[in-house]
């Protein structure tokens, strides 16, 4: 895909499907800034790759986007389509016009996306949305073009994979992913039916439907329909259908749920735990389900349980999710434990790497914990240095044990 067309279609997928407002609101919206005069049929030339006229227009249109919920890594990646775009129109020669679907690795580039990053940077909003339409093209042209099985098959399993990297990409939206998950639930049935290939389990994208949608309305309200369909995994005898409903429901429960929700689902992990220990082949699905126990631990005031699970999960590093959970979850440790200045300090880590990803409700999250941490402590000083106080609240009328003489010479003698 020409950049042009790539800025026109993120442009589209945008305001359609992700903001959902008409090219006429988003033009009035253009229009309330100074030099800005966008009409619905500039917004539909834009739409079809053509770049804003004017800098004003640019700017304009990235703030409204932004106003519209994209994060700032977002913005820097529309930007960056948009004077691609530019060069694109004046040098249309320099840009030729690829078709993704049709490489011979799509599936390794797709594999490669979804796995876990550090940084945002690594996976450019524009380039997944764009990808994620050329597949899913590819594979409506191939059901009636009758294309190689072969090629229809990669196309099929590339497009889940990239999915799943747009819908981490977005996470900082948390009902848009969970939106994400539950539409590539729906592929994976009618690519595949009911057994798809290993280890792309339905259950996979249900249970992280729920997990997104337990954060974004902060309720633990999955967790009763994840566990029955964990007991039936189990029965069945699907492990890995049984790993991500269980392990999403303990981390709903962790997170959001009732205390004896907590409690209950933590009495209830220990098979769930020797299982996961088996599969040696995912090292990160261990090191989730260690992180998730550690939540509840914390959540359930066993702190020794959680120190030790914590230090399973504390080391590691090359997983970018736990690169940002360990944070998070070593400052819960520190403030369970009274400990508010390490817990300030892991916290203000946690904080940096929010910003980084501009997630809203994680940098809210954060400055509220720090806050209270700081409260916290200022409290406990003040109970240190307030001076012991005798029952019923009388002073003293004792002389103490030890005091000094009007000559500066200490004197001694029990007090009478």
């Amino acid at each position: 895909m020409k950049p042009s067309d790539a800025m026109g279609l993120f442009l589209r997928t945008w305001r359609a499907e992700w903001a959902g407002i008409t090219r006429q609101q988003l033009g009035l919206a253009l229009s309330a800034y100074p030099d800005v005069r966008v009409t619905d049929a500039v917004v539909r030339h834009w739409e079809q790759g053509q770049p804003p006229a004017s800098t004003a227009e640019f700017d304009a249109l990235l703030d409204v986007m932004s106003r519209h919920g994209l994060t700032r890594p977002e913005i820097d990646d529309v930007r960056r389509a948009i004077l691609a775009a530019v060069c694109d129109r004046q040098y249309a020669d320099l840009f030729p016009d690829e078709d993704f679907a049709d490489r011979d690795d799509v599936v390794d580039v797709a594999w490669r996306l979804q796995g876990e990053v550090s940084h945002p940077r690594e996976r450019n909003v524009v380039n997944l949305v764009c990808r994620v339409h050329e597949l899913r093209s590819a594979i409506a042209e191939g059901a009636t073009s009758k294309p190689g099985r072969d090629r229809l098959h990669e196309q099929q399993v590339a497009l889940i994979w990239m999915r799943e990297a747009l819908a981490c990409r977005v996470w900082s939206r948390p009902l848009q992913t969970s939106q994400l998950h539950a539409g590539t639930h729906r592929l994976l049935h009618e690519f595949f039916g009911s057994r798809p290939p290993h280890p792309a389990s339905p259950h996979k994208w249900l249970s992280a439907a729920a997990s997104a949608r337990m954060v974004g309305l902060h309720t633990a309200d999955d967790v009763p329909r994840l566990l029955e369909l964990a007991r039936r995994a189990r029965e069945a005898g699907d492990d890995w259908d049984y790993y991500w409903l269980h392990g999403v429901a303990l981390n709903g429960a962790a997170s959001f749920g009732t205390p004896e929700m907590c409690t209950y689902l933590r009495s209830q992990s220990e098979q769930w735990l020797r299982l996961v220990e088996t599969l040696t082949d995912w090292p990160e699905l261990l090191l989730g389900a260690r992180d998730m126990l550690c939540a509840a631990a914390i959540r359930d005031g066993t702190l020794d349980e959680a120190e030790r699970l914590l230090m399973d999960v504390h080391p590691v590093s090359g997983f970018g999710v736990f690169n940002f959970n360990v944070p998070h979850r070593m400052a819960q440790f520190a403030e369970a434990r009274g400990d508010y200045d390490e817990a300030i300090e892991h916290y203000e880590r946690h904080l940096d790497l929010a910003m980084v990803w501009d997630h809203p409700g994680k940098i809210e999250d954060n400055r509220r914990a720090i806050e209270r941490c700081d409260r916290a402590r200022m409290k406990a000083s003040r109970r240190r240095q307030r001076p012991a106080v005798p029952p019923h609240g009388k002073a003293s009328t004792e002389t103490p044990a030890v005091a000094p003489s009007r000559s500066g010479e200490k004197r001694g003698g029990a007090a009478s």
